[in-house]
C-alpha cells in the first residue's frame, strides 16, 4: 500500500484533461506515447493541450499520488491506460553515486503501484501535467463548480 496520499477528487474538465481537484494539477487524460525519458520532456514541452502551455513531465511525489489500489491497473479510471503501457515516467532523476547509474530516472508502474528507477534510453509512456489555472472570474475570483472551469 502507498505511503503517500491518494487524492480522492478527479474531475473530467471535458477537455482532454482531469483536474485532481486535492493537488490542483491538470493532467493530460489520455495515456501518452512511449518515449525515452528526453523524448517525453520534450513532447510534455511542446503540448498546447487544452489551450495549456506549460504541460511538463511530472515529479515522482506528483505522478504517485495517482497511485489508487482500489482500481486494477491502480490508477482512477477516467486515465486512459493502453494495454501494454502501465509504466510512466517521471521528471525526477535516479541518485546514485555510481556513473553506471547516472543516466537514470524513477518511473511509476500502475500495475502494481510500484516505483522504479530506469535507464533514460527506455520507453515508457508519459502522462503530462500543468498546474490548474481558471482563468473565468466573477467579481475578481475565479468561477468553478465541483472542480470545473465555467467560462461564459
Amino acid at each position: 500500500m502507498p505511503a503517500f496520499p491518494v487524492s480522492p477528487a478527479i474531475v473530467d474538465q471535458g477537455d482532454s484533461t482531469l483536474l485532481d481537484d486535492a493537488t490542483q494539477l491538470l493532467w493530460q487524460q489520455s495515456a501518452g506515447p512511449s518515449l525515452n525519458w528526453n523524448s517525453a520532456v520534450t513532447y510534455c514541452g511542446d503540448s498546447t493541450l487544452a489551450g495549456q502551455s506549460a504541460w511538463r513531465v511530472p515529479i515522482l511525489t506528483e505522478l504517485q499520488n495517482l497511485i489508487d489500489d482500489a482500481y486494477d491497473p491502480e490508477i482512477n479510471p477516467l486515465f486512459e491506460i493502453t494495454r501494454g503501457g502501465f509504466t510512466y515516467w517521471s521528471f525526477t532523476d535516479f541518485t546514485s553515486s555510481s556513473d553506471i547509474l547516472s543516466e537514470r530516472a524513477y518511473a511509476v508502474s500502475f500495475i502494481d503501484g510500484f516505483t522504479l528507477d530506469s535507464p533514460k534510453g527506455t520507453s515508457h509512456r508519459v502522462r503530462c501535467v500543468t498546474d490548474y489555472t481558471c482563468n473565468a472570474t466573477w467579481q475578481g475570483q475565479p468561477v468553478t463548480w465541483q472542480g470545473v472551469c465555467h467560462e461564459w
